[in-house]
């Protein structure tokens, strides 16, 4: 109901105007300095069901007007409000509609108008009965199907067996009922009262096979705590369980509270559709915090475990067990650390206060076990060794480089030890490390596998795979100078830098020439005592010249024919000198420069022909254009 309170207080200034024009809601009615009691349609809306398939519409009226005058018996039909349905016949069908409105200009009611639309029934609505009439195992079928026909044709109005529903009985037994066996209720598709379908389900549970573990009844519990705690865990498991219709408890009498000894008692009503089962029965006992012991020790409590969290999972695995014991009150939790995050070794022990209520037990310790060296051992891994540079104290340094970032809280330094093998000042080849912890070590356990980094000689074959793509030596290059260019190389790759020559590799050559031949060869040995360095030998071929080269530089010589041909000679064997110098005429070359006609064109032309043997596999000449 709305109450409307409507005070106008007008002030009418003198002005031109010669007409004052009012407009007032429709809720008013005019009527001021009143208190006018009116509903509003909303208010009333949601008390107003939608008509069902085969209800008479007198019957829904009267329904409806029933309603109205629950809330005011001033409310009068077609006075106040009216009801227009829109169906043809005496009951409702499908689509029918019914409008609810206000009568207009009528003192007592207002607000928009109500449409309810007659739909087909959803047969999902009797899940709930239907879960109370269901059948029990061992029930018969027949008897049942009886039972049930009778209540839907009850229910819904005008409803029909093979007309507007179908039941179907999904059985284990054909005569009578089994737990598991279903039983479903689905609409046809000619009906024009209901639709979908709802499924019972024949399932009976023994209330011994609730896991009642963290609900066991606690010395000096408040039963009605117990009660709520039982219920709680029962309702869980068999939402549909009442206390009362399908189980009760029985408590000990003439105390609110339990007693040692006292027992408690969880019965399943004979008549209960849904329970079955012996009585489960709970005797009180104080509560041993050594059953706790396993459940605690699966907690994380490991090094950089939060103390807090790990202290407060602790206090929640009480509670769970015994609802009323507190921390200070009834037992006691010390860590002996003051770090935020717990260090092997450290301890937290739980232990009870004497003359509490609620607890019984010898004091548990629990320790954060030591670590294993395994956790660094990829980090260590990854320390980088040149050999023959990095110095066992480099090493010791990034060993404790990682040592510091795994415990910034305290210095772990000292709870390893470093062992080395064929090692003076720098690692070679043969090198090992072994990283085992310290004696005594309260950060390491000792069962630990040992940490070894062995080392690795460079084999010859990664020298070679180096060099290979980027050496290529020519017939003509200076035996010291391709000896240099190798040495050079080398010192541009990290791991390779370290060879020194003389001491662990030696660079030879098959020419006894200061200009290696096409038909030479360089070798890279290894001096066998090397500290780095493993494998045979490396025979790197030289090539033949590239006579391209040589002819690209020819080419841009200006030798023309205004030239003597001794002049254009010269001109030719000075290039040479300068490209070649290994070579000399008549020996590796020869210039031939000759005249002739060509369709009565004079020309002159040159070439050079280069000899095989020293430089070239076989003779090459290069011709030469004289302008």
């Amino acid at each position: 109901m709305k109450k409307l309170l409507l005070s106008l207080s007008l002030i009418i200034s003198i002005t031109s105007s010669p007409v004052l024009t009012l407009s007032c809601s429709k809720e008013v009615k005019h009527i001021f300095e009143d208190e006018v009691e009116m509903l509003n349609m909303a208010d009333i809306e949601t008390q107003i069901r939608e008509p069902r398939p085969k209800d008479l519409v007198t019957d829904y009226i009267d329904e409806v007007v029933s309603i109205f005058e629950n809330w005011s018996k001033d409310l009068i039909y077609k006075t106040h409000y009216e009801i227009i349905a829109t169906n043809k016949e005496a009951e409702f069908t499908v689509g029918d509609q019914v409008y609810i409105k206000p009568v207009k200009d009528n003192d007592k009611i207002y607000g928009k108008i109500i449409n309810k639309a007659t739909n087909l029934i959803s047969l999902s609505e009797l899940d709930e009965e239907l879960n109370l009439i269901k059948p029990l195992p061992g029930e018969d079928k027949n008897t049942f199907d009886k039972i049930l026909i009778e209540f839907l044709e009850a229910k819904i109005r005008g409803i029909k067996l093979k007309t507007d529903y179908e039941i179907i009985y999904n059985m284990k037994n054909d005569l009578s009922f089994s737990k598991g066996d279903s039983i479903t209720v689905s609409s046809l598709p000619k009906s024009r009262i209901v639709r979908g379908a709802s499924v019972v389900q024949i399932n009976i549970f023994d209330i011994n096979t609730i896991n009642y573990e963290k609900s066991i009844p606690r010395i000096n519990e408040k039963i009605v705590d117990v009660e709520t705690r039982l219920e709680k865990v029962i309702q869980t498991n068999v939402f549909d369980a009442k206390k009362g219709e399908d189980y009760t408890f029985e408590f000990p009498s003439g105390s609110n509270s339990l007693r040692e000894g006292d027992k408690v008692k969880i019965v399943a009503k004979k008549d209960s559709r849904i329970l079955t089962g012996e009585d489960v029965e709970f005797v009180v006992q104080t509560y041993n915090i050594k059953d706790l012991k396993e459940t605690i020790e699966s907690f994380d409590f490991n090094f950089k475990t939060n103390q807090e969290l790990f202290l407060n999972q602790i206090e929640t695995a009480i509670l769970s067990e015994v609802p009323q014991a507190k921390r200070g009150f009834d037992y006691t939790l010390v860590s002996n650390t003051d770090f935020q995050y717990f260090m092997p070794t450290d301890t937290v022990e739980l232990q009870i206060i004497p003359g509490n209520y609620y607890l019984i037990g010898e004091k548990l310790t629990f320790e954060v076990p030591k670590l294993d060296l395994q956790v660094i051992e990829n980090d260590i891994s990854n320390i980088e060794i040149q050999l023959g540079v990095t110095t066992i104290q480099e090493f010791q340094e990034e060993v404790n480089l990682t040592l510091d970032l795994l415990s910034s809280d305290i210095d772990i330094k000292d709870q390893v030890e470093i062992k080395t093998e064929n090692l003076e000042t720098t690692f070679n080849g043969n090198s090992s490390v072994e990283i085992i912890p310290a004696d005594n070590s309260f950060f390491f356990s000792p069962k630990s596998k040992s940490i070894v980094k062995k080392m690795d000689y460079i084999k010859l074959d990664e020298v070679k795979d180096f060099l290979a793509p980027t050496l290529n030596i020519y017939a003509g290059a200076t035996s010291q100078s391709i000896i240099d260019l190798i040495k050079d190389l080398l010192l541009t790759d990290f791991r390779l830098s370290v060879l020194k020559e003389g001491v662990d590799f030696e660079l030879t050559t098959s020419s006894r020439n200061d200009f290696l031949y096409y038909t030479d060869s360089v070798c890279l040995s290894v001096i066998q005592n090397s500290n780095l360095l493993k494998g045979g030998e490396i025979v790197f071929d030289v090539n033949e010249l590239e006579i391209e080269g040589i002819k690209s530089e020819l080419d841009k010589l200006e030798i023309n024919s205004q030239n003597s041909h001794l002049e254009n000679q010269i001109l030719i064997n000075s290039c040479l000198h300068e490209m070649v110098p290994f070579m000399s005429e008549y020996e590796d070359y020869k210039i031939f420069i000759y005249e002739g006609n060509n369709s009565d064109r004079y020309f002159q032309k040159c070439s050079i022909i280069f000899f095989s043997g020293k430089w070239l596999s076989k003779e090459t000449t290069i011709d030469l254009s004289i302008n």
